[in-house]
């Protein structure tokens, strides 16, 4: 990078893309602090080198994955989702034009890139703003300030410069002690290997385009004239130039040939851009297996590479995130007390180090070590005061000759029975218990997910339909014409209408869910002995909990599809669109939301409301049962949400409640008395036992 005498100017130098000149920055003199080297460099890289975007583009998307979610403290020791604080819908729906996965993909990419990302809240000023959206980090000057580091933001777009307070702007930055204003991205610290690989891809394309020829001279030992130096070199180019005539014998008559260029292979070119290749990889962090390159690799390197790459190179941008946003998110909506972290539980790679500090903390309780210092030590998400120990459960009994002569060749069916029984009897096996309650689960779910989803397509196209019809009469000249919301939404969405058809759809299924698990826990608890389920109490369980559903869900519907309209209508009123411009954009939201509900929404709909109704069905027939106790029991793997696994194999009276560490009340997991933090998506189950 140079400094020019002429104007206050610093020329980038090291990419062979493009020049870009940028100013230095008005406030330069402030701090006596440049500029950093221009970002549009940096970006340009992106599009242009294969390992620059294959390493960028490979944390942006396990980036865009995670959700980042606003906590607030509950209790001692516990958290709940703030699903109150504006962060928590606009991280996953920031703004009308863009996904929740686009924003942190872009976030990823900027701060990777250039080591600066920059959000903007709107409205400015608000404690809870109702759109973010970032910018470009190579239009952005950061105004430098003696006191707090940082005076404001400066966006120069298409000539039009905005001026933006520190306070609207969330600044994601990579840092470094070379700039106080500035992060550094990872690109940076290699941008002469990035150089260097591109001036070797140009000079090997040049090199193939030209026949791989080194360059040579023809050389004549008599004065030949302008004209048959011409006409010479195009027979030469006629008669081997080419790929076709690669490998044709010159012949020549009074000229010498004589190669003036190294050879190809004489370039050791193949080690020297696998050499840069390596260097560039590792200022990114990502293990080679990663993009592709399987020279070495094997099921083993590539599963720990893995594991290497989220650890070493996800988690700390993760928690740089976090922190950045926490902190900023505080300081613009007043609240201190939430914090805002990534929800980590999906990401596979991760699962295998928690299974394994769950397995050496089972080993140093059972040598005898205090579990609150295994709990300290291995650093787990736990309350040791909160935790109930558990007496070791007694051996059971061989079984007696009679009962061993009485036993069937069916392995399979006297393996189910007799260890349903066990766990039943003994609060042991909560494993084997699971997995038997997840395979009779799992049928009944994927038929309520693909019920919902015809029903929401079906819901979809009734809207669209009627959306079509009454377009004209949707956008108002003034959007202080909207006087109620509903009604404009009334044109095209019938609530009443609706709430009917989705409670049937949702009856059927959830009537089902209900008797199968009722009739299989009465049968394992009394085998061979007829069972007819509580019609009264049943069908009054399974109308209300219809009748609820059906009113959150179509309600729900309802206001998404009032926030579309109106939303496009305040755009178009600000953005001064056409009538046809506004209908095309109401259109388009209104489809997004049917294609998340299609997508996402239905199926955790059915996932909450199987295992709810599931367990509603089992409790029934507990309570009919001889059976005192019953046992509560999770899907025991590392997506059980804290508060539950601490759930995990608490027995009680059978007509009493379980009672969570944050203070929910539940008959039985799913129970839809609990708020909607205990049940939805919960994968617990309930089952009887004879020992507390």
């Amino acid at each position: 990078m140079t400094k020019t005498k002429e104007s206050n100017q610093f020329v980038k130098k090291e990419f062979p893309v493009q020049k870009i000149e940028i100013e230095a920055g008005a406030y330069s003199d402030t701090l006596g602090v440049e500029h950093p080297e221009p970002f549009a460099d940096l970006i340009d890289a992106f599009g242009l080198h294969t390992w620059v975007y294959s390493c960028a583009n490979l944390i942006a998307n396990a980036f865009s994955m995670i959700e980042f979610i606003p906590y607030l403290p509950k209790s001692e020791g516990a958290w709940e989702i703030n699903e109150k604080h504006p962060f928590r819908k606009l991280l996953n729906r920031p703004n009308p034009a863009m996904s929740g996965m686009e924003l942190k993909r872009l976030v990823s990419l900027s701060s990777k890139l250039t080591g600066n990302a920059f959000i903007i809240c709107d409205p400015a000023g608000s404690r809870t703003p109702t759109e973010i959206w970032p910018l470009q980090p190579h239009k952005v000057t950061v105004k430098p300030d003696a006191k707090n580091l940082i005076a404001g933001y400066v966006y120069n777009v298409n000539g039009h410069t905005k001026s933006f307070p520190v306070e609207q702007v969330i600044h994601v930055r990579e840092a470094t002690p070379r700039d106080l204003q500035y992060g550094q991205g990872s690109l940076t610290a290699v941008k002469n290997a990035v150089t260097a690989d591109m001036l070797a891809d140009g000079w090997n394309r040049y090199f193939f385009g030209n026949n791989g020829r080194p360059d040579a001279i023809l050389q004549s030992d008599a004065p030949i004239s302008p004209e048959a130096q011409k006409k010479v070199a195009e027979a030469w180019k006629k008669s081997y130039g080419g790929p076709k005539n690669r490998g044709k014998v010159a012949i020549l008559s009074g000229m010498k040939y004589q190669e003036i260029n190294r050879l190809h292979k004489d370039m050791d070119f193949v080690n020297l851009r696998k050499m840069l290749r390596e260097e560039i990889l590792a200022a990114f962090g990502v293990p080679q297996s990663m993009v592709g390159i399987l020279d070495q690799a094997n099921y083993s390197n590539m599963k720990e590479q893995t594991k290497t790459f989220w650890t070493q190179t996800m988690i700390p941008e993760i928690r740089k995130f976090e922190s950045v946003l926490t902190l900023r998110a505080a300081q613009i909506t007043g609240d201190d007390k939430t914090i805002i972290q990534a929800d980590l539980s999906t990401v596979e790679a991760l699962r295998a180090d928690e299974q394994a500090r769950a397995s050496v903390a089972q080993t140093y309780v059972n040598i005898g070590i205090p579990l609150d210092q295994v709990i300290k030590a291995l650093d787990l998400p736990f309350d040791a005061s909160k935790i109930e120990p558990k007496e070791k459960p007694k051996p059971e009994p061989g079984p007696t000759d009679e009962e061993a002569d009485s036993q069937t060749d069916d392995e399979d069916e006297t393996k189910d029975g007799e260890e349903g029984k066990k766990a039943m009897g003994t609060n042991q096996d909560l494993d084997m218990v699971w997995k038997r309650f997840d395979r009779a689960l799992v049928p009944h779910e994927q038929a309520f997910t693909g019920s919902l989803r015809a029903y929401f397509r079906a819901q979809k196209k009734r809207v669209m339909d009627k959306f079509e019809d009454m377009a004209g009469k949707l956008v108002p000249k003034d959007v202080k014409a909207i006087k109620a919301p509903e009604d404009q939404v009334g044109y095209f969405f019938n609530f009443e209408k609706e709430r009917d058809l989705f409670g049937k759809v949702v009856d059927r299924k959830i009537r089902k869910a209900y008797f199968d698990f009722a009739v299989d826990m009465a049968n394992r608890l009394t085998p061979g002995i007829s069972f007819s389920v509580d019609e009264r109490a049943a069908g009054q369980w399974i109308a209300s909990k219809v009748l609820k559903l059906q009113q959150d869900v179509t309600r729900f519907t309802q206001e998404q599809l009032t926030d579309a309209v109106v939303e496009s209508i305040r755009d178009a009123v600000s953005t001064g669109l056409s009538q046809s411009e506004t209908i095309d954009q109401i259109r388009e939201r209104i489809l997004e939301t049917y294609d998340f509900a299609v997508e996402s929404r239905a199926e955790r709909i059915a996932r909450t409301e199987t295992v709810g109704a599931a367990n509603a069905g089992a409790m029934q027939a507990i309570k009919e049962s001889s059976a005192p106790y019953k046992t509560w029991v999770t899907s025991r793997d590392d997506r059980v949400r804290d508060v539950h696994a601490f759930m995990d194999g608490k027995t009680i009276k059978k007509d009493e409640s379980f009672v969570t560490p944050d203070g929910e009340t539940l008959m039985f997991p799913g129970d839809p008395n609990g708020g909607p933090g205990a049940i939805i998506n919960c994968r617990c189950n309930v089952v009887a036992t004879f020992d507390d």
